[in-house]
C-alpha cells in the first residue's frame, strides 16, 4: 500500500501597490450632500493585510484616515497571496471639493510610491449653484417671458415676408417729436 502525500508551501508574500482605484459614478455630477463611493482593489500579501483609505482635501496639511473600513479577500493559491477589495463612500460636503482619495495595503501607507491615488474629486458647491439660479431666475426668465409677451402681441416680427410688407400693424411705428 502507498501512501501519496502532498504537501503545499505558501510562504510569507509582501503586499503590493494596489491594481486599482476607481470612482463609481465617475461621470456624474456631484453636489454637496451627494454619495460618492470609491473602490480599491490589489494584492495584499500573505498574510493577509488589510486596504486603508486615506482623504487629501485641498489646502489642509492632515489627512483624514480611514483604516476601520472592511477589506475583503480572494485568496489566489497559484501565488500563495490574497486579493484585497475595499469600498469607501462618503458624503461630499463643499470642503471634498478637489480632495484626493487613496489607499493601499496598511503596511504600505508611508510609502508614497506604493499607494494608489484618485482623481481630484470635482463638487459643486450649493452657493454656486443658488447663484447661476439666482441669475436664471432674476435675468433670463423675465427676459423670455418679455418675448414670448411681444411675440403674441405681434410687435416682434415673425420674419414672414408676405405678412410683414403688407400689414400696416407690423411696420416700426416713428417716434415724433411733440411740439408744445
Amino acid at each position: 500500500m502507498s501512501l501519496l502525500v502532498i504537501l503545499s508551501f505558501c510562504f510569507t508574500v509582501p503586499p503590493e501597490k494596489p491594481d486599482t482605484l476607481y470612482m463609481k459614478d465617475t461621470f456624474a455630477l456631484f453636489k454637496e450632500t451627494d454619495n460618492a463611493t470609491f473602490i480599491c482593489e490589489g494584492n495584499v500579501g500573505n498574510p493577509k493585510g488589510k486596504l486603508i483609505w486615506q482623504t487629501q482635501r485641498k489646502g489642509e496639511n492632515v489627512s483624514e484616515v480611514n483604516t476601520d473600513i472592511q477589506t475583503d479577500y480572494i485568496k489566489i493559491e497559484k501565488y500563495c497571496s490574497y486579493v484585497g477589495m475595499s469600498s469607501l463612500t462618503i458624503t461630499l460636503s463643499d470642503k471634498d471639493n478637489q480632495a484626493v482619495i487613496s489607499c493601499a495595503e496598511e503596511s504600505l501607507m508611508n510609502n508614497t510610491t506604493m499607494v494608489r491615488y484618485s482623481q481630484p474629486v470635482n463638487v459643486l458647491s450649493t452657493y454656486i449653484i443658488g447663484i447661476v439660479c439666482g441669475v436664471l431666475a432674476v435675468i433670463v426668465i423675465p427676459f423670455v417671458v418679455w418675448i414670448l409677451y411681444n411675440h403674441k402681441r405681434g410687435l416682434i416680427n415673425k420674419r414672414n415676408n408676405s405678412t410683414e410688407t403688407n400689414n400696416p400693424s407690423l411696420i416700426t411705428p416713428q417716434l415724433t417729436k411733440l411740439s408744445t
